[in-house]
């Protein structure tokens, strides 16, 4: 993760701090949103349920994720100059973007849906 975004976080003049630091807790993220190999690692080896593992992991994923999201918002809120803005998407470009990720969150809630609605197994 940080071989890709780094370079890209230092071409848009993004402060050392605030890029290595979030590269950094976003790759805590990595371990608790599904679908995870570490996750499916460590259930293997402790005998635990893949599927109930990926379910505890949600929630906890989605909150870090949102208090990430807020730390950061209020370190360049505070200090401008950390996080420059870059230049504003139109909004066709905004709309064909969201178009293209939206099979991403779809295979992660087919995934965790289909585990906990027992339509298949994690294994």
């Amino acid at each position: 993760m940080g071989r890709v975004a780094l370079p890209h976080m230092k071409r848009y003049k993004y402060a050392d701090n605030l890029s290595t630091g979030s590269v950094a807790a976003g790759g805590t993220l990595d371990f608790l949103i599904p679908p995870s190999g570490g996750m499916i690692l460590y259930a293997v080896l402790t005998e635990q349920s893949v599927g109930r593992l990926f379910m505890a992991g949600v929630v906890p994923g989605v909150i870090l994720t949102l208090l990430f999201i807020g730390a950061i918002y209020i370190v360049v809120a505070r200090h401008p100059g950390v996080g420059p803005p870059g230049e504003r998407a139109s909004r066709a470009d905004r709309q064909g973007s969201l178009l293209r990720a939206a099979p991403i969150p779809g295979v992660v809630l087919l995934t965790i849906g289909g585990m906990y609605m027992r339509f298949f197994s994690p294994i």
